[in-house]
C-alpha cells in the first residue's frame, strides 16, 4: 500500500515537473519571438545609433577575403550588407556555428535577392582563421561566395573592425573566445538598420527586414529617376 503511494506521488511531481518545463519553454519562446520580431528594442536602438553616430570620416578598413584578396569593408556596401563576427574552431555549437548557419540560411532565405544583397561575416580569430581556412569553412557550411565574403587579417586590422561596431571579445584561454554575437543589418550607405542579438534570431524575421531595406531603395531610386527626367522636361 505504501510502495503504491510512493509511486502515485512520484508520478505527480513527474506530471508537474513535466508540465512546468512546457510552460517555462513556452514562456522562453514566446519571449524570444517577442525580442526577434520586427520590433526594435531599447537596446538595440542604442547600440545602432552609438554606431551610426561615429566620425564618417574615418579611414577605411581592410581586410583579406577567403581568397586572400585586400578587401576594403565599405566596398561591400552599396547594397544592403548583412554582417556578422564569429571565429571558425569556436567551441560551441549554439555560437559561432549556429550563426554561420543562420547567415547561409539567411542567404537562401534571399535567394531571388542574390543581385541585391550581400553577406559578410568577419574572423574574431585571424591568427588561426587564415583565407584557406575561411574558404574551407564556407565550403563546408554551404556559403554561395556569388555575394557571401568572409573575411580575416592582421589582428591589427581586424582589431579596427571590432571597435568600429563595438564588438566585445576576450581570449579567455588559447583558442577559446568570449565574445558578443551580433548580426548586423546595414543600407547600402552604411548606416545600420538593424542589430540581431545572439545566435537564435529567426530567418524569416531578418529576411524581412532586409526585402524592406531593399524595396526603399528601389523606391528612393526610383523617385530620383522621376525627378531627374522632371528636370530634363523643363529643361
Amino acid at each position: 500500500m505504501l510502495s503504491q503511494i510512493l509511486k502515485a506521488k512520484l508520478i505527480l511531481v513527474l506530471i508537474i515537473s513535466l508540465s512546468l518545463f512546457i510552460l517555462g519553454r513556452d514562456n522562453l519562446k514566446a519571449a524570444y519571438s517577442e525580442t526577434a520580431s520586427n520590433k526594435i528594442t531599447a537596446e538595440e536602438s542604442i547600440k545602432k545609433d552609438a554606431i551610426n553616430k561615429q566620425d564618417p570620416s574615418k579611414k577605411p578598413l581592410m581586410l583579406l577575403n577567403q581568397d586572400g584578396n585586400q578587401i576594403e569593408i565599405d566596398s561591400l556596401m552599396g547594397k544592403p550588407l548583412v554582417m556578422t563576427f564569429i571565429y571558425t574552431r569556436c567551441p560551441s555549437p549554439t555560437k559561432c556555428p549556429l550563426i554561420m548557419r543562420r547567415m547561409v540560411g539567411l542567404q537562401k532565405e534571399l535567394i531571388d535577392y542574390k543581385d541585391k544583397v550581400n553577406f559578410a561575416v568577419i574572423s574574431l580569430d585571424p591568427a588561426y582563421d587564415t583565407p584557406r581556412v575561411l574558404k574551407e569553412y564556407a565550403e563546408i557550411s554551404n556559403a554561395d561566395l556569388y555575394n557571401f565574403t568572409l573575411l580575416t587579417g592582421p589582428q591589427e586590422d581586424v582589431d579596427k573592425v571590432i571597435r568600429r561596431f563595438k564588438i566585445y571579445m576576450e581570449e579567455e584561454e588559447p583558442g577559446i573566445i568570449s565574445h558578443s554575437l551580433d548580426t548586423f543589418l546595414m543600407d547600402p550607405k552604411g548606416v545600420i538598420r538593424r542589430v540581431f542579438p545572439g545566435a537564435f534570431w529567426e530567418v524569416e524575421v531578418a529576411a524581412e527586414e532586409v526585402i524592406k531595406v531593399i524595396e526603399e531603395e528601389q523606391k528612393a531610386k526610383g523617385q530620383k529617376l522621376e525627378a531627374q527626367e522632371g528636370v530634363l522636361k523643363l529643361d
